[in-house]
This record gives C-alpha cells, structure tokens and sequence, in this order.
C-alpha cells in the first residue's frame, strides 16, 4: 500500500479555499446517526444504523477527518488533521 496521504496532498495553511474532496469528507465525518458507546474494557465503539453508514465514518476517519463524539446538546465534535472542531 502506498504511504501517501490525502493530508500531504493539501496546500499547507489553507483553511479558506478548501477543495470538494475536503468539504466532502467534512460531511461524511458530522453526518451520520452513529452513536459511541464504551465496550467492558472501556474502548470507543461505533454503534451505526447500517455497516454502509460506518464504512463511510471509517473512510473519512482514514482520510483525517475523525468522528470524536457526539454531545447531548447534539453538537458533533470532529478532528479535522488533529484540529478540534465543533459543529
């Protein structure tokens, strides 16, 4: 497998003019209806409506955008390449 990633494929600093690709795994990170639950040994698991709906979280996780948690208050909180964002 190729080391390349989607992230050293990106202009350095350029939060502004983000590209489709980008806005696109944007979405696939924040919306979604999976919900993360604490397994017996305390790791995260991803409960989804459909294994479709987490192979996409998967997806954009890999690609640097990753699902963290969701609030009660229904905020979404995701890592955009190890940036916090909330939406």
């Amino acid at each position: 497998m190729n080391n390349l990633s989607y992230q050293s494929a990106l202009p350095s600093g350029n939060e502004v003019e983000m590209g489709p690709l980008q806005s696109f795994l944007r979405i696939l990170a924040v919306c979604h209806t999976i919900i993360i639950q604490k397994d017996a040994k305390g790791k995260n698991v991803f409960n989804a409506s459909s294994p479709d709906e987490l192979a996409l979280v998967n997806a954009a996780k890999y690609l640097g955008f990753i699902f963290k948690e969701r609030t009660e208050d229904g905020r979404i909180i995701v890592n955009e390449f190890n940036k916090r964002k909330e939406y």
